[in-house]
């Protein structure tokens, strides 16, 4: 302070405040200047916190920092409480004649305590210390309360800034959430997006959605991260634990730590680490349709305690979600009560999934991708290397994808580079970018994918088409972090996670030294293999619906269904093409078809061709199996009349049991239509 001005001083300390970028960094930085200016021996910094009124030690220099955590000062306990409780400076230069002053360390006997106020409201204090004896003056006071009022209207700016990013996120996050009620129509996949939109806050554990049935049992409808046993585990009656209590009562309840709760039951047998404090959070879900007019369900999430601040917006967050999604929920309710009268609507409902964007779906219900996903949620939020593999249109591409979104990445760029579709001459500077003059056309100084991809995720596609020149330098950049833009000396370093993809066995590739096996294994570090559709016909059903649902919306065509034989000519066929190739045939059927549903002509020759070819096996064998198992004499009759019954019910069932239509259809007359029938019994 004496080679200074005390204008200079403020203005040094002003000029770096306003630079600080979290609480943190602006504490740590303030603690130390205000030791120099003061000449201070130790110094603190205590903020109050709101939930129990009580000071804590932030940060600290020169004291114990086992006793620093342990120091809770109730408002107006010891110098640091009372100048916080009178929102002024105070002095004590000989700690020995005042009963308050509360002892850390042994050696100080002078305290200067100044408090941090944000419109007329104290969050905190800061003060030091010092082993002489009238150690601090007026002007040692002025100085540090000039500080106080710096840091207390920064943090104040901080917090404001970080609360709007917040809320700018949760923004986000419900124009997400909207879109997807807008597209999606069957429940569980419903909540598993709403859940996966969520999960991009951190810390976020599991989540569930439990509905009342018709013997108003609560039962869990949708989980997030939860096994199917745990969801079959998760029944409860109204009253019972949080949920039930908050079925019944209709009101928030929010639990800081689950684990010191009676509360809480844990009926779904979940293990938790015991070092894990994870707050739990149920609301009710109300519906005016319903008809109580009342609460039909709760959503409840369960994720890292992150304070009461966050507590606040987090129930905020989920009271709008809760609201948005009631409506959606008792349709899903009706529609389950009305299964009688909604059974073949309910079928299809079920296999439908439907999202705007094409490109960010990866869904099944085979075991392959049940498996998938799960490794997927594991590695995601990893920065672990990831190789997938599998035929071309196969999704590599939106298993990528998902990783980058599900991890902390995805806010920051996906980048992804087809190392096949780019000339070899050219693929160099496409990932790392050049500098003007580097070569001929190179006009301006270009970023590179990697540089692109800088903090986020970089995608390469068909790795295995890759130079042996540019697989080493690609390997340096992984190995090193670092690239060298062409035509610079210069190495920039970069944060990028790989995922590579390939429809080529690279280990083959390694083994015969055209594809080099130390980048191979430096890929390979998670694999993840994508089966063939024809490996999955399970999942082929749940894609047609979704495809028929986009392009309807997409081409403005009104088309809800498909016959069966169309359907299974799709399910029946191999599809070397993969989900392109459906996505590819379904958009066609779309266009072409010109009535109100999608019949065999219009799907392209070559499915017909392929699907016949497969059916062609399993038809013969039924037609010798009848004629193993009928007495000579009948077997034509049995067959033709097994065959017409089946022909006769599908024509009728794509007619909307309209016997003129389905006549017309079979190209029958409609008497004959009729006379058959009548001999069938149908």
């Amino acid at each position: 302070m004496k080679n200074k001005s005390k204008l200079e001083l403020l203005e040094e300390i002003l000029k770096t405040v306003n630079t600080a970028l979290t609480p943190d960094d602006l504490l740590q930085y303030l603690i130390d200047r205000v030791i120099a200016v003061t000449d201070a021996l130790t110094g603190s910094i205590m903020i109050i916190n709101p939930a129990d009124n009580i000071l804590e030690i932030r940060v600290s220099r020169g004291l114990n920092q086992k006793k620093a955590a342990a120091t809770r000062l109730k408002i107006g306990e010891g110098i640091t409480g009372r100048a916080a409780q009178a929102g002024k400076p105070l002095i004590v230069n000989d700690a020995g004649q005042n009963p308050d002053y509360v002892r850390i360390r042994t050696d100080l006997v002078s305290e200067l305590a100044a408090p941090m106020i944000v419109n007329s409201q104290v969050i905190g204090v800061i003060s030091v210390d010092s082993n002489r004896k009238n150690a601090f003056n007026e002007e040692h006071a002025d100085i540090l309360m000039s500080i106080a009022d710096f840091a207390a209207q920064t943090m104040e700016k901080i917090r404001l800034i970080e609360n709007l990013r917040s809320r700018i996120d949760d923004q986000k996050c419900l124009l997400d959430i909207a879109r997807i009620l807008d597209d999606a129509a069957d429940f569980p996949v419903m909540f598993e997006s709403i859940m996966t939109v969520l999960s991009r806050h951190p810390g976020l554990r599991r989540g569930m959605i439990v509905l009342a049935d018709e013997q108003n049992v609560l039962r869990t409808a949708g989980g997030y991260r939860l096994s199917e046993q745990a969801i079959k585990r998760g029944v409860y009656r109204p009253g019972e634990g949080i949920i039930g209590s908050v079925f019944t009562d209709g009101k928030i309840k929010f639990i800081p730590d689950i684990s010191r709760s009676r509360e809480f039951l844990n009926k779904m047998k979940i293990r938790r680490s015991p070092r894990e404090k994870n707050s739990f959070f149920a609301l009710p879900i109300k519906s005016q349709k319903s008809s109580t007019g009342g609460i039909i369900g709760v959503l409840s999430i369960e994720k890292k305690f992150g304070g009461e601040n966050d507590a606040q917006n987090v129930i905020e967050l989920l009271t709008i979600i809760c609201g948005l999604i009631a409506n959606r929920i008792y349709i899903f309710s009706s529609a389950r009560k009305e299964k009688e009268e909604l059974l073949d609507q309910t079928r299809s409902l079920k296999q439908e999934l439907i999202k705007k964007d094409t490109g960010n779906i990866f869904f099944g219900k085979s075991s392959q991708i049940i498996k998938l996903q799960e490794m997927i949620g594991i590695v995601a939020d990893t920065d672990a290397t990831c190789l997938i593999t599998g035929e071309t249109g196969s999704g590599k591409e939106v298993a990528a994808r998902q990783i980058h979104y599900k991890s902390g990445r995805w806010e920051k760029p996906f980048v992804g580079i087809n190392c096949a579709a780019i000339p070899e001459n050219l693929i160099e500077a496409e990932l790392f970018g050049f500098k003007k003059g580097a070569f001929t056309g190179a006009v301006n100084d270009r970023r590179g994918k990697f540089l692109q991809a800088d903090e986020g995720t970089l995608f390469l596609d068909e790795i295995g088409d890759l130079g042996l020149h540019l697989q080493a330098k690609l390997l340096r950049v992984i190995q090193e972090k670092t690239v060298e833009p062409l035509g610079s000396d210069e190495s920039i370093r970069v944060n990028v996670r790989i995922i590579a993809a390939t429809n080529k066995n690279l280990k083959e590739m390694a083994e015969k030294k055209t594809f080099r096996e130390d980048l191979f294994y430096r890929l390979n570090v998670i694999h993840l293999p994508i089966p063939a559709l024809r490996d999955r016909k399970e999942d082929i059903p749940l894609f047609i619906r979704h495809f028929l649902a986009v392009f309807n919306k997409r081409h403005n065509r009104k088309i809800p269904n498909l016959t069966l034989q169309a359907e299974q000519a799709l399910c029946g066929y191999s599809w070397p093409g993969n989900i392109r190739e459906l996505e590819n045939c379904m958009e066609r059927a779309v266009i072409v078809c010109r009535k109100n549903t999608i019949d065999i002509q219009d799907l392209p020759e070559s499915i017909l061709a392929g699907a016949m070819k497969a059916d062609s096996g399993p038809l013969k064998l039924q037609v010798l199996n009848e004629m193993k198992n009928h007495a000579s004499g009948n077997i034509y009759n049995n067959i033709i009349t097994k065959v017409e019954n089946i022909l006769l019910e599908e024509a009728l069932i794509n007619a909307d049991q309209n016997q003129k239509e389905a006549s017309k259809y079979l190209g029958i007359h409609r008497n004959t239509l009729r006379q058959k029938i009548k001999e069938l019994g149908l």
